[in-house]
């Protein structure tokens, strides 16, 4: 399953990461890095969750 962000989501980042890399732009890269990373697992726990529900398995 892949994640689609919509354009406000991908604005809102772009944002939060232009201010943060005002004081520190090595951190700006790292946290874009980190929130991508964890949507992306999100994305495979989700979908392994779906899997697992529609087996019956998840009551």
């Amino acid at each position: 399953m892949d994640i689609r962000w919509t354009t406000e989501a991908s604005s809102n980042l772009e944002q939060i990461s232009v201010r943060i890399a005002e004081d520190k732009p090595e951190a700006a890269l790292k946290t874009a890095g980190i929130i991508f990373e964890r949507m992306s697992n999100w994305s495979v726990f989700r979908a392994a969750a779906e899997s697992v529900a529609s087996k019956g398995h998840g009551n």
